[in-house]
């Protein structure tokens, strides 16, 4: 138990094995915040270099951070966050389960932080596991989460699986209706193991929802990366992503993936909705492919701006598809762009709905473009 932390600075609850290795052990019990209100922060924090990091259910008044990512090279070297990354995990310097685990719900007063690599031996095993809900924002506005994840020669990027090993449903919020939140992020590479960069275990799924907000499920420059970009083995990956604008901010999703086998895609259904725009992006850079670059029945709603859908297929086959959305497409204007080498039919589609004209909205600026070629 900690008491409460009235003294005006910032305290810190920190588990630090950065000077060890990929066998190096943090054990925690429940951390309980004492009776009372923090007028000042409580921090916490796990780091080590490789070795696997769990966390149990933990509320805290400030930030929590757990990162395995620490490393170096060279005699009497100071390990630094991002030295284990896609190129340089082995399973001589990265543990072989997964990286980090989330194995009880997190609440933060300010910002969430999960960075996690694994040389795991199977796709049971990832950078970043998580099997329970994530808060941000609680008590300080604008503070998000963001999750970053790498493997080696085998596991995937982020997860959803408990820490007993069933499909986990997880649920992230950022922000409240009355407390701008920050961004959701993350950032996945399981290219080297070619398993899967965001991946729902079994019937395992997500849903996030950010207050005044974006939701960023990969970016342009770095998408999530694996052999399957986005995927899971039963039902829809995502339950609801939902970005809320608070005042004037953001309220925008965006999803980006790559995959680089010849079955490999960006696969999801659930519910998208943003006030603001929807993007989502999906490319399979495999000369072999023979699926759709993205393929999904969600249902995807732009309430006050564009949804934007691309898919680029670089198989050579007939059958490797850009975009295969079947779920309906709703906003005030919609654009879908297909772009495959050789497939009898580029883009499938769906229902697609235009809003409205209302304040604000040019009746001439809504209109649909679907391009195939």
């Amino acid at each position: 138990t900690v008491a409460p932390n009235t003294s005006g600075t910032a305290s810190y609850i920190t588990y630090n094995t950065t000077s060890g290795n990929q066998l190096s052990t943090i054990s925690t019990g429940a951390l309980t915040i004492g009776a009372g209100t923090s007028s000042s922060a409580i921090n916490y924090i796990e780091k080590s270099s490789g070795s696997a990091l769990a966390i149990g259910a933990t509320t805290v008044p400030g930030y929590i951070l757990l990162d395995n990512t620490y490393g170096c090279t060279g005699a009497s070297c100071t390990p630094a966050s991002g030295y284990l990354n896609a190129a340089t995990i082995t399973t001589s310097n990265t543990t072989t389960t997964s990286g980090v685990l989330v194995a009880g719900a997190l609440s933060a007063g300010t910002y969430v932080t999960l960075n996690g690599a694994t040389a795991g031996t199977n796709a049971s095993n990832a950078g970043v596991q998580l099997g329970a809900n994530i808060s941000s924002s609680t008590l300080i506005s604008g503070q998000g989460v963001n999750i970053t994840a790498a493997t080696g020669l085998y596991g995937d990027g982020i997860m959803m699986r408990t820490s007993a090993g069933a499909a986990a449903s997880v649920t992230i919020t950022s922000g409240t209706a009355a407390l701008v939140g920050g961004d959701v992020n993350f950032l996945a590479n399981a290219v080297n193991s070619g398993w899967i960069a965001l991946y729902g275990y079994m019937t395992g799924n997500i849903s996030i929802t950010t207050y005044g907000a974006n939701i960023n499920l990969g970016t342009s420059l770095a998408p999530l990366a694996g052999g399957n970009a986005i995927y899971a083995n039963s039902g829809n990956l995502f339950g609801t992503l939902r970005a809320t604008t608070v005042g004037a901010g953001s309220g925008n999703i965006n999803i980006y993936g790559l995959s680089t086998i010849s079955g490999g895609n960006s696969a999801f259904g659930g519910t998208i909705t943003a006030d603001s725009a929807v993007t989502i992006y999906a490319k399979n850079s495999a000369s072999t492919s023979t699926v759709s670059a993205l393929a999904t029945n969600a249902v995807i709603t732009s309430n006050n701006s564009s949804a934007t859908i691309t898919g680029i297929n670089q198989g050579t086959g007939t059958s490797g598809m850009a975009v295969t959305a079947t779920g309906l497409i709703t906003g005030n204007s919609i654009a879908v762009t297909g772009t495959s080498v050789a497939a009898a039919t580029v883009v499938s589609l769906g229902a697609m709905t235009i809003n409205a004209c209302s304040a604000g909205v040019a009746c001439n600026s809504n209109n649909i473009s679907v391009t195939g070629n």
